[in-house]
This record gives structure tokens, sequence and C-alpha cells, in this order.
């Protein structure tokens, strides 16, 4: 490859091209190094996952700046980002109850994957302002962007409230086993049990998040991706000056 082509690739294509970097290299060492990488030393596990998820934010961040050429878009990410941040911060008082997740879902679902995953990466970083900030904060930039862009890749599709509810029970669910990722990644010593405990500790806040996602998408779904449809058609139409004779 000549230093011209370098100049023109994008940054999220550099970024998309080291996480994979990263991942082989992982596969590699854990093949040839089995019992030392990565699932048994503390700061190989926090590198390894650390590294995955700040490229692959990278990645998801560069891609947006480039494609977002209209202030309409910007905007409307910023306000979602921002109304899904003040949701879990007003239902902070209860334990991971909280709509964020749902609202989300709803963005990924309407507006596609890479703006899916900048509001769910937003509610990370705007609600953290309140909640407290630190190395988790990666984590939940990661798994909550991960959720607004993996439904993002249903954008189109025609789903009654019941699938949404399905989608928004599955995705909760992960998101807590990727924020389990960090609660591991402090542990010395981890191994199979250590990770089937964490699962089980982690299992009923989990699935108050499930149960809450589940029913903000049963209740509020069909209409916020309603009006969600209402704001994406405003920002797509394009008005054009009469031509005069």
């Amino acid at each position: 490859m000549t230093s011209m082509s370098l100049k023109k690739m994008k940054p999220s294509k550099i970024f998309t091209g080291a996480l994979f970097a990263v991942v082989f290299s992982a596969v590699l060492f854990s093949i040839f190094s089995p019992g030392s990488f990565p699932l048994h030393d503390q700061f190989n596990m926090l590198v390894l996952f650390g590294s995955i998820m700040l490229l692959s934010v990278l990645a998801f961040f560069f891609e947006f700046e480039d494609r977002a050429s209209t202030s309409r878009e910007l905007s409307l990410v910023a306000s979602l980002g921002g109304l899904s941040a003040i949701s879990r911060v007003v239902f902070a008082a209860l334990p991971s109850f909280q709509p964020a997740t749902f609202l989300v879902l709803c963005s990924g679902y309407v507006f596609g994957s890479l703006a899916g995953f900048m509001v769910g990466a937003l509610t990370a970083i705007i609600s953290n302002l309140f909640l407290g900030h630190g190395p988790w904060t990666l984590f939940q930039i990661f798994a909550w962007g991960m959720g607004g862009a993996a439904i993002g890749l249903l954008k189109g599709r025609r789903l009654n409230r019941y699938y949404l509810a399905l989608l928004g029970a599955v995705w909760a669910y992960v998101f807590g086993i990727l924020m389990n990722l960090w609660f591991l990644s402090g542990m010395p010593v981890v191994s199979l049990k250590s990770i089937i405990s964490a699962q089980m500790v982690s299992l009923w806040m989990d699935m108050i998040h499930v149960s809450a996602t589940v029913l903000f998408m049963l209740i509020f779904g069909e209409r916020v991706i309603k009006t969600l449809e209402r704001f994406r058609a405003r920002s797509e139409t394009v008005f054009q000056r009469p031509s005069s004779k």
C-alpha cells in the first residue's frame, strides 16, 4: 500500500483494521501461550478488552464524523443521546430499572446502526457526568452503542412491539454480560468458574434491566418509534426553491 493510499484511507477503516489485528493477536497468543493469555492474567484481560472496545468506539465515531454532513442529523442524535441520558439519571434511584436501553434501541431501529451507536455512546458519556465517570464508562459506551448498532441492522423492517420487546430483552441481558467483562478484568485470576459466578451474581440486576426494557418497549415502543419516524421524515425532507422562468 502506497503512502498516497494511506492518506486517503478513512480513520474508521484504520481503527477497524487495528481492531481485527488486536483480536487476531489475542487468538494467536491464546494458542501459543495457553494458560497465560488472556484469561489468566488481570493486566492482559484489561488491555485486551479495553483495546477492543476503544478501537470499536473510535471506528464508529470517525465513521459518524465522516458521514454526518447535516446539522439536522447531528442535532437529532445529540438530542436523543441527551434524552436517553436524562432518563437514566431520573431512574438512578432504582437499580438497573431505567428506560435508557429502550430509547437507544428505538433510535437504532429508526435511524440505523451508526446513529444508534452514537445515541448509545452519548447515553453513557452524558449520564455519567451526573452518576460518575470511570474506566467502566468505556464498557458502557461499547455496550449501549453496540445495542443501537445491532438493532439498526433491522432498519426498514416492520416489527410489532412483541418482537421489539424480545430484541430488547436479549440486548438488555447482553448488556449485562458485556459489563461483567469490566468486573472480570479486575480479578487477579479469571477462570470459567469465575465467569459463571459473575453472571450468577449479577443475574438479578440483569433481570431487572431486562424487565424494564421489555416493559417500556411494550407500553411505549410503537408510539416512540412512530414519533421518531416522523422526525426522520422531516429531517430527510429537502425543500427546493421554485425555479423562475
